[in-house]
């Protein structure tokens, strides 16, 4: 029975290319802990995948708005 099994060198190029995973980006975020309000959360995450980018487009937009900044 192991006479007739293949030999596993590695995979195929094309897989490997695919196992190696996401490349890393060049600007990393941060990863936090932040307490919202429920109703604010529930608003974003209604606005479908991507909620938490949106979140940050939102906080960037008041930060240029704001005279707190």
């Amino acid at each position: 029975m192991f006479k007739q099994a293949l030999r596993f060198e590695a995979p195929p190029d094309a897989l490997q290319a695919k196992l190696r995973g996401r490349s890393k980006a060049v600007v990393t975020e941060e990863r936090i802990t932040i307490r919202l309000s429920p109703d604010v959360v529930g608003a974003f995450r209604a606005t479908g995948q991507g909620w938490q980018t949106c979140v940050d487009v939102a906080l960037r937009d008041w930060l240029k708005t704001s005279e707190q900044a």
